[in-house]
């Protein structure tokens, strides 16, 4: 029978994890404590602080974050808790209110630097649809087009795909490229019959249509929406 594994480690490599992990904690907070106690015994209570600090830690940081309201509250928890699960989601809050704040180089480079910072992280897929947005509130249509047909290509079976042929649609509109961004919606309508993106791809088609026949040189620009999708801004203070 497989020996037990703590996430995914096996028990002996774990503890010598987190011997490893204790050294640098004692090597911070514990020094006093080898002072005239048993080695034994410092590193048994030693490993207790350790934990309960680790614990401590990640709940102070969702404390934080469960009442983070402005820009440098967000900062602050990807600064001073960065180790914490807490860090991911505020930088990906941060990014999304230099977007909704019309700070759209910010934005991007927020959302470029979450995915250097965590690239295996679950919602590391949402930085390039950050930045595609970012590159289309810029004007940077060209690019825009580039980085939301790339995610297209290779995610087809992700949640963020219809955000994504969305994007490429919309930049090849403002780019006066009609049939394209109408093939766009043809052919999310005629592969997804019962997906529940379904009405708002035709819906789309519908307008951009009645604008093509109407006067197609009138289409309206893009107008940047609220905060990025799926990161829903707490109220500002």
């Amino acid at each position: 029978m497989a020996e037990n594994t703590r996430d995914g480690i096996a028990p002996e490599l774990a503890e010598l994890k987190e011997v490893d992990e204790l050294g640098s904690f004692l090597e911070e907070y514990g020094r006093p404590v080898l002072i005239g106690v048993g080695l034994g015994l410092a590193l048994v209570l030693g490993l207790a602080a350790y934990q309960g600090h680790k614990h401590s830690t990640r709940e102070r940081a969702a404390v934080q974050l469960s009442s983070a309201g402005t820009l440098q509250d967000f900062e602050a928890i990807v600064r001073e808790y960065p180790a914490s699960p807490s860090a991911p989601l505020a930088a990906l809050c941060a990014a999304a209110l230099h977007y909704d704040t019309g700070q759209y180089l910010l934005a991007q480079q927020a959302y470029e630097r979450f995915q250097e910072i965590y690239p295996d992280h679950p919602m590391a897929l949402m930085t390039p649809i950050g930045k595609g947005y970012c590159q289309e509130a810029s004007g940077e249509l060209e690019d825009g087009l580039a980085t939301f047909s790339a995610f297209a290509e290779d995610h087809e079976e992700h949640f963020l795909y219809p955000i994504a042929l969305l994007g490429r649609a919309r930049c090849l509109i403002q780019l006066r490229r009609f049939e394209e961004a109408k093939a766009v919606y043809d052919g999310y309508v005629a592969s997804h019959e019962d997906d529940h993106w379904l009405p708002r791809m035709e819906s789309e088609l519908l307008y951009l249509e009645k604008e093509m026949r109407a006067k197609p040189e009138d289409v309206p620009a893009f107008t940047p929406d609220g905060a990025f999708p799926f990161i829903t801004m707490p109220p500002i203070q």
